[in-house]
């Protein structure tokens, strides 16, 4: 029997790689600036990777369409006389990407690269017009010219890092569009994050990171998920953990919901987001720096509680978010939270933020995932009973209903507040 062709195989199925598979393997130090040449081909003494270029696709490319570029640039030897053609090569690449099919598309990317290695921060100024075109070749069902795209907007990541993380507007503005699910595949959503948080993952100056990213999200139709996916990307770390920086950023955000010059509004919808994406996407073992920071911060904030009431409730709510999903099998440092919820609840806290803590105490108490303390059960149970607030009281009570514990630690308050309030109530008449 004949055997069967590889491209029928069930194994061999084209995959995309991710831009941090692709970024690993790309060796800057090495194809930048100590890069090792044939020694079979005689250089010149100030040969660019441009010209290497242009030699290597001259024998590999013979398609019309490329030697139409190539008869162009044959003349470009040297660093100097390609910085002064820069202009004239960087219109040349845009028109001739714009035009290009499969048959030169390769060699034109493999161009863009080896002028981004040249040039450096010559190369930076053209990089805007570079990545609007790049982006709009990934329009396409052609998985080559995807992966081709992919490859050549890597190394652009990578060799201008130095000059992109100065200022990330231009990147920020011309990714975001592409986190859209509805107009875009999801390997161009998740590589579109995966670029700039591998970029941002670098910014020092956190409060003008924060303040571009926020700014002008309530004109964009789904701005604020899109935002919180980008927030995630940044803190997701290899194997469904956090990265390094994540401690550094998360201490920021959470703080920045004190700052009065930052929308709150529109800042709690994006780390709503935030919180979702990364209960969904990490490990319940890895979110310890989540809860670390949080509880440290509402132990901050709980020493002038009555200046920070806001920015406490809205802390609780992203726990509560992250308790909620898989009852409670995303809470880590469970005491800790205890005793920061008895804390908050002698602190000075406003009724809407006590409500907070009682609802959070309640899902805590019900979550089949959570192992607590008969003793911590109590505390935590008699602390919220013990408020003067009925709105607070009964939402609790009513809450618990279905708690294995509720007759024993939560109707016998109940029977004393409902007859307290029944004499109070009958004495009136």
């Amino acid at each position: 029997m004949k055997n069967q062709p590889h491209r029928h195989k069930d194994d061999n199925v084209f995959k995309f790689k991710s831009f941090n598979d692709i970024v690993s393997t790309i060796n800057l130090r090495q194809n930048a600036l100590y890069q090792v040449q044939d020694p079979n081909v005689e250089n010149e003494e100030d040969e660019t990777n441009f010209r290497q270029s242009y030699l290597k696709w001259t024998v590999d490319n013979l398609s019309e369409e490329f030697k139409s570029f190539q008869k162009r640039i044959s003349g470009l030897v040297t660093l100097e006389q390609l910085l002064n053609s820069k202009d004239f090569v960087v219109e040349l690449l845009l028109e001739s990407l714009k035009n290009a099919t499969t048959l030169s598309l390769q060699p034109l990317l493999d161009f863009v690269t080896s002028m981004a290695k040249d040039l450096r921060q010559e190369f930076y100024v053209y990089f805007p017009q570079f990545l609007t075109t790049l982006i709009q070749l990934l329009n396409t069902k052609e998985p080559e010219q995807v992966e081709w795209t992919f490859y050549c907007l890597a190394h652009l990541f990578k060799i201008l890092k130095p000059f992109l993380k100065k200022d990330l507007s231009i990147v920020y503005h011309e990714i975001l569009p592409l986190l859209n699910r509805r107009w875009h595949p999801e390997y161009v959503t998740n590589y579109a994050a995966e670029c700039f948080s591998y970029v941002a993952r670098d910014i020092r100056d956190k409060d003008k990171f924060l303040a571009m990213l926020l700014s002008g999200l309530k004109k964009r139709v789904n701005g604020t998920t899109d935002c919180g996916r980008l927030l995630f990307e940044v803190v997701k770390g290899a194997n469904h953990g956090m990265h390094s920086c994540s401690e550094g950023f998360l201490v920021h955000w959470m703080k920045s919901l004190v700052n009065p010059t930052i929308n709150q509004d529109v800042l709690c919808h994006v780390l709503s987001e935030f919180t979702k994406h990364l209960v969904q996407n990490i490990n319940p073992q890895n979110l310890d720096v989540f809860w670390k920071v949080s509880n440290d911060v509402l132990l901050e904030l709980s020493e002038t509680a009555a200046n920070n009431d806001t920015a406490i409730r809205n802390i609780l709510a992203l726990q509560k978010q992250a308790i909620n999903f898989r009852n409670g099998k995303c809470l880590c440092r469970l005491n800790e939270v205890i005793e920061r919820l008895l804390t908050l609840c002698d602190a000075d806290i406003s009724n809407e933020t006590l409500l907070q803590v009682a609802q959070i105490v309640a899902v805590i108490l019900l979550s089949s995932n959570l192992t607590i303390t008969q003793l911590d059960s109590s505390r935590l149970a008699k602390k919220i009973l013990g408020t003067s607030e009925k709105n607070i009281f009964e939402h609790f009570v009513w809450a618990l209903v279905e708690w294995s514990q509720f007759e024993v630690l939560i109707l016998p308050e109940y029977l004393k507040y409902f007859e307290k309030h029944f004499e109070s109530e009958a004495s009136s008449f």
